[in-house]
Parts: C-alpha cells; structure tokens; sequence
C-alpha cells in the first residue's frame, strides 16, 4: 500500500529484501473494499508498478542521504543482526538478558 520510494531506493542500492508491516484484518473480504487515500493517488496516477514511477532527482532531501548512510553502516556483518530476514530486530550478545 506504501512503501514504493523505499523500495525503489532499495532497487537501486541492490538491496533484496525490504522489512515491512503487514496489515490483516479479521474479514478479509472487507479489507478488499476500502480504497485508503494512498491507493486512491496511485490509482488516480496509474501507478500500477515500481516500473510505473519516475524519480525526480532535481532535488536533494536530506533524508535520502541519512537513510543511505545507515543502509551502508548496516552492510556486511551488521545487517542480519540489524534487519533480520523475519521477525524484529535481534539484540546484541551483550544486551541480551540472562547469563
């Protein structure tokens, strides 16, 4: 439902997987008929896919910048720790509880 310029950005990094919330609902066949306002702009702009988009970069957002030093920070070692494959974060050895 959102989500698309993170995974964009997550494309052209080479990223594979994405961590993201999954929403359920008790009758599914309700959630199927309520448009929320995200869907309702794609929709609107016929943004059916990721191939759909096109990224302006005449500007600068300082938030891309920290989110791509925090992504690269994570690379390596760090990141199954940081962005597991499933479930929340796993603490450090030493945060952990317990002996």
């Amino acid at each position: 439902m959102d989500g698309h310029h993170r995974a964009l950005a997550a494309r052209e990094m080479g990223l594979r997987q994405l961590q993201a919330f999954v929403l359920v609902c008790d009758t599914p066949e309700d959630f199927d008929k309520v448009e929320i306002g995200l869907e309702r702009l794609a929709r609107e702009h016929h943004l059916g896919d990721l191939e759909d988009i096109e990224v302006d970069r005449s500007g600068h957002h300082p938030l891309i910048e920290v989110t791509t030093q925090l992504i690269r920070r994570f690379e390596g070692e760090e990141a199954p720790r940081v962005l597991p494959r499933h479930g929340p974060p796993v603490p450090r050895e030493e945060n952990r509880g317990g002996t």
